[in-house]
Parts: structure tokens; sequence; C-alpha cells
């Protein structure tokens, strides 16, 4: 389902990490990248979670079977639920597309797909600055779960 929302093979140039021989790993631009993100994993995270917690208020309230509240419960759990899914949707959606700005050069940075992510991983994007010679990269599908990539 996720794939939907993240980019196709052939709509972005791939590459291997053994075209960035001599190109360093750069994780302040990684972090700074991910980091400008969170605001909108915490209003998910709310949106998704709220409703649970106001109908565990009502419970312990014995507020549950008036009608104000019954119906406002009802409400954010339809509506609070799947609007957590779409905005989830919408962040992964928007962090694939967004360009990072390379902390070293200032530079905007060239977005590629990774022609051989490591296994389990099915969709990894290579983040590369020519200028500063650097480059991270972000996994979008899949997890590596600890493993290194050693290439």
């Amino acid at each position: 389902m996720f794939q939907l929302f993240l980019p196709k093979k052939g709509s972005l140039p791939e590459i291997t990490l053994e075209q960035l021989e001599g190109y360093k790993e750069d994780n302040e631009t990684a972090d700074h990248f991910e980091k400008k993100g969170k605001w909108r994993l915490i209003v998910i995270l709310l949106l998704a979670f709220g409703p649970i917690a106001f109908a565990a208020w009502t419970q312990h309230q014995k507020l549950r079977e008036t009608p104000p509240y019954r119906t406002i419960e009802m409400v954010t759990m339809f509506g609070g639920v799947p609007s957590a899914l779409a905005l989830g949707l919408f962040h992964v959606n928007l962090l694939s597309r967004r360009t990072p700005i390379s902390l070293r050069s200032g530079k905007p940075m060239e977005r590629f797909l990774r022609a051989d992510p490591p296994y389990p991983v099915k969709l990894q994007m290579v983040y590369v600055c020519h200028t500063s010679q650097t480059y991270f990269r972000r996994n979008y599908l899949g997890h590596d779960r600890g493993h290194m990539d050693i290439r």
C-alpha cells in the first residue's frame, strides 16, 4: 500500500554505493533531514491515539452513557484514526519527495534510488551532494534490522 505514495523505479536515477567511492556518509545532514518532519509525526500520533485516550477517560468517568460524550467519542474514533492513517501516508510521501540541503555545502542534494538495496529493504533513497562529496541513505520501504551494509 505504501508503494503508491513512494517514487517508482525509473522515476529517479539509480545509483549504487560503488559509484560513491571516495564520498563520505553525512550523518549530520541525515539527522537534520529527519528532525524536520518530527512535528508531523507527533500530530499523527495524537490523532491516532487521542480518541483511544478519550474513550478510556469517558469510561473511567462513567460519562460514556451520556449522549454528548458518546457522540464526541464516536466522532473522534471514526474521524481521528482514518485521519492519522491519511496523514501518515502524506508524511511518507512528503519525505520521499523532499530535497534536503547539505549542511556542509549549503546546496540541494540530488535524489537517487539505490539500485541494490540490502535485503530486506525494498526501497532506499540515496541523497548525494557532489560539491562536498557526501551522501546519506534513508529506507522508505523495509527495515535493515540492524544489519551492517558494508558495501
